[in-house]
């Protein structure tokens, strides 16, 4: 390691793994899946009251499908044809590109020089940070989710981009529908547009802490601490609807996760 890092630790490693899942006396499908990823950590150890630790991932999750009993109306994920999963080989439902997490430990220093009141006043916080951000999962874009059958996994042909540009994007249309059509396609044809093509909002989230410490004899102390999650208040925006059948096609209508949140509590430590 280079000198001049001084105490920040840097550590890279790649990561592979694959699964395949054969048939077995009750199920004749099969699928398999496979992620690749680079991991990134940086950690500054606690020290001169303070300390960091980051990490970042860069992955690519790619499968055929998830497991069978993660089929619903919730995934839309049923196969177009469960006897040719080739078909279905896209990014995972779970794929996240990029992955980023922050968190520091800050004793504030404003107190150090003073005695008596003020330094039991102004002496003792500490603030705590996290930092999540991760970019957008993919969504499957299919015909008639409620088709009779077992074609509610059928998807429509694509006759252009369906990616936005992020000036263009808003929550009544997130995604641009016009690239995609049923036209020419029976009620058991399979269209020609791949699975997971549509990626979901991002997620940035931040929660802040601030600890008070006093100390109430030489075994017992006590920790004011006043926690706030989701510190911005940040919408979490869940992903866009797309069941081409349904009048909100293309629209996001909802959240995920909690607006912000503040708690208060009072911790003896002995």
């Amino acid at each position: 390691m280079n000198g001049h890092l001084g105490p920040y630790l840097i550590i890279a490693s790649f990561e592979t793994v694959a699964d395949e899942v054969f048939s077995n006396d009750s199920q004749f499908s099969s699928g398999d899946s496979s992620y690749n990823s680079l991991q990134i950590k940086v950690d500054k150890r606690f020290a001169r009251g303070y300390s960091l630790l980051g990490s970042y991932t860069y992955g690519k999750s790619l499968d055929n499908g998830p497991a069978p009993f993660n089929l619903g109306p919730r995934t839309r994920q049923w196969p177009q044809d469960p006897f040719n999963l080739r078909l279905e080989r896209a990014p995972s439902s779970t794929d996240v590109r990029h992955n980023f997490v922050l968190s520091g430990i800050w004793e504030l220093p404003f107190a150090r020089s003073l005695t008596g009141i003020g330094s039991a006043v102004l002496g003792g916080w500490q603030l705590n940070t996290i930092l999540a951000m991760h970019t957008r999962l993919p969504v499957n874009v299919i015909r008639n989710g409620k088709a009779p059958g077992g074609f509610e996994g059928l998807r429509p042909n694509l006759v252009g981009d369906p990616n936005l540009p992020r000036d263009e994007r808003t929550l009544t249309r997130y995604f641009n529908t016009n690239a995609f059509s049923n036209s020419g396609l029976g009620n058991t044809d399979i269209g020609n547009a791949g699975r997971n093509l549509v990626r979901s909002p991002g997620f940035v989230n931040a929660d802040v802490s601030l600890f008070k410490q006093f100390s109430l004899s030489e075994r017992t102390a006590a920790q004011f601490r006043v926690e706030a999650f989701n510190v911005t208040n940040t919408p979490h925006f869940a992903g866009p609807n797309t069941d081409m059948s349904q009048g909100d096609f293309g629209t996001i209508t909802g959240t995920v996760g909690n607006p912000r949140i503040l708690q208060f509590a009072l911790k003896l430590k002995f």
